[in-house]
């Protein structure tokens, strides 16, 4: 799945100082879950998780719809639309700037969750329906501020169905079995995003499928969906919440953590080496001559590598150092860069050859595995550092940081490429992977040594020392400050 994906490993645990038995009895019980056996894990937990991995599916959907539509644009709107589109997903990057309030406010005896889960995904589902008269005729037009405006509601929606069913997880499922929560958060968004964009890449090509149809068919799904669970899925009792303005304060005091701040840093600008491959590589393809029926053949791959590497990836992201994995992803990633121009280059020149074809498909599943490796060791790593006296907002804070810095480099770079023009006397895309290649591997050199650093810190220099539970002020552990 694209970056900015979310997951988290978080247990409900008592206030206590960094360090202490509640920590050790944090360990005990994940290495217990890690040991019990998927059957057993199934029959206790079986139906939370399918609810689980349905609402995280879902969540998926409108992702993987704002990854066609751009494709469907290509050779029709200008790069200055298209990079207006790609701010239409801004509003899961900033979540935290509501996510306290979600997470501590509850209407009625509705249940705190679903008092946030149920309304969303109604007013995502009935936007689609609302919608899709609309679609085919934007589409045609090119009209990428209603597209926009359209997609920057459904983001903000989405946003706000993850808060919920994130902090609902971890009360939905047995304590043994919290862990696997972020597998159907992983698995759940891959399918959503395959199927809306892949799958209906696929069918939408092949003519038996339309962009309207297929928002309708999706808004009526999440509608009924909605309903389901609002009757049959009772929401069960947790743990009292902080106030909001108690969790505000957290997330504030948790950014001023030293190994925190330098994460960020690490976070906003590990991407910027891949921001021009990972906006424009499919449209460039389009733009060289390569036929969406062929991108369309690539849909059965592409649907079972979003899949299955993130499954392949967690071997070498389970653990105590998930960011070696990180680190390693950089190189590879940058040097796709650099494959990226030389199947470009082959494909202008032959774009109906099989040998084309057969480069641009290796390119892709290469593509997809690196951006799973780096993603699935960035959650890891979240994972392991965050406090679980107060996880959601922790996470929340932590992945917010990660979608700010996968989102930036590929708006800048549509917005230069459209600056460029048409017809430069250079390659401006070319020039934009060369760049971002050795930008890459100068940030590679400087990061890689304090990334290691980070990861060898103990879990007290990530934490506070007195979390605000019932409101007090929370102070840092005085040896995590600067």
């Amino acid at each position: 799945m694209p970056e900015g994906g979310e997951m988290a490993t978080r247990r409900r645990v008592g206030p206590a100082k960094a360090g202490s038995e509640s920590e050790v009895l944090e360990e005990e019980n994940g290495r217990e879950a890690g040991e019990r056996g998927l059957w057993s894990v199934l029959r206790e937990d079986g139906g939370s998780l399918s609810v689980l991995l349905v609402l995280y599916t879902l969540q998926g959907v409108p992702m993987g719809l704002s990854g066609a539509i751009p494709l469907l644009l290509a050779g029709k709107a200008a790069y200055r639309s298209q990079a207006l589109f790609s701010l239409a997903s801004v509003p899961f990057s900033v979540k935290l700037l509501w996510a306290p309030i979600v997470d501590s406010t509850a209407f009625g005896r509705f249940g705190r969750r679903k008092s946030w889960l149920v309304p969303t995904q109604a007013l995502i589902g009935a936007a689609m329906v609302a919608s899709q008269g609309r679609l085919d005729a934007w589409m045609l037009e090119a009209n990428a501020s209603a597209l926009t405006a359209l997609f920057f509601g459904l983001y903000f929606l989405c946003a706000t169905q993850d808060v919920a069913v994130d902090g609902w997880a971890l009360t939905m499922l047995s304590p043994a079995n919290v862990g696997w929560g972020p597998a159907c958060n992983s698995l759940g968004q891959s399918l959503g995003y395959a199927a809306s964009y892949v799958g209906f890449v696929a069918l939408h090509e092949s003519g038996k499928l339309s962009l309207a149809r297929f928002v309708g068919l999706c808004g009526w799904t999440f509608l009924a969906t909605t309903l389901l669970v609002a009757l049959f899925k009772p929401e069960g009792a947790a743990a009292d919440a902080e106030s909001p303005t108690a969790a505000y304060r957290l997330a504030l005091d948790t950014l001023r953590l030293r190994p925190v701040r330098r994460l960020c840093l690490v976070l906003l600008t590990c991407r910027l080496g891949f921001g021009a491959a990972d906006a424009a590589t499919a449209i460039k393809a389009v733009e060289a001559g390569l036929p969406r029926e062929s991108m369309a053949l690539l849909s059965p791959a592409l649907l079972a590598a979003s899949v299955a590497f993130p499954v392949l990836c967690s071997r070498w992201t389970t653990g105590s150092r998930p960011l070696d994995a990180f680190v390693a992803a950089v190189p590879l990633r940058l040097s796709l860069n650099l494959a990226t121009w030389a199947v470009l280059a082959l494909v202008e020149r032959d774009p109906l050859s099989t040998r084309a074809f057969t480069a641009f498909a290796l390119l892709a599943l290469a593509r997809e595995f690196a951006a799973n490796l780096m993603f699935v060791a960035q959650m890891a790593f979240f994972a392991v550092v965050a406090d679980p006296r107060f996880g959601g907002t922790y996470m929340t804070l932590l992945n917010t940081v990660a979608n700010l810095g996968a989102k930036w480099p590929p708006s800048l770079s549509l917005y230069l490429l459209d600056l460029a023009g048409d017809r430069p006397p250079f390659d401006p895309f070319a020039l934009q992977l060369l760049l971002a290649t050795l930008l890459g591997f100068l940030w590679l050199a400087l990061f890689r040594d304090p990334i290691a650093t980070l990861q060898a810190l103990p879990l007290k220099a990530w934490r506070l020392a007195h979390p605000a539970l019932n409101g007090d002020a929370p102070h840092a552990d005085p040896s995590s400050r600067p």
